[in-house]
């Protein structure tokens, strides 16, 4: 809504600014477009309205975020299997302390035998099928 609002403002005033300020036309000519310029000037005024009205629908949603905001339950809402969402969120320092993870599968791979498409990366197949289960 911004960027068409702000396209639907300034282009018009731009071409209309263009041709009633350009030497290249005699006066007469020139009021005649200034007069005929009335109704671009109500699109820009409706235009303008409606820009407002975004950035104010803007803003209202922004604060509600901060306002509202919420604790997540878990450390992987997403349920997403990549390794960055095994350590706890915030992470930690030193990411994955002394140890790092074993990586089992790729990030999007599919195990086979599982109803789940939920599969971490850092879980052994054995211990992935157990938690599903």
């Amino acid at each position: 809504m911004t960027f068409a609002g702000v396209y639907l403002i300034f282009m018009p005033m731009h071409w209309l600014g263009l041709l009633t300020q350009s030497r290249l036309l005699p006066d007469a000519q020139r009021a005649a477009l200034a007069s005929a310029g009335a109704s671009i000037r109500a699109v820009v005024a409706v235009a303008t309205i409606c820009t407002v009205f975004a950035q104010v629908l803007f803003v209202i949603n922004f604060v509600q975020a901060l306002v509202r905001r919420k604790a997540t339950e878990e450390d992987n809402p997403w349920r997403a299997t990549t390794l960055e969402w095994s350590v706890a969120s915030p992470a930690p320092e030193a990411n994955f302390a002394v140890a790092r993870p074993t990586v089992y599968r790729g990030a999007y791979e599919f195990p086979e035998g599982l109803t789940s498409d939920f599969a971490p990366q850092h879980l052994a197949p054995e211990l992935l099928a157990q938690k599903i289960r």
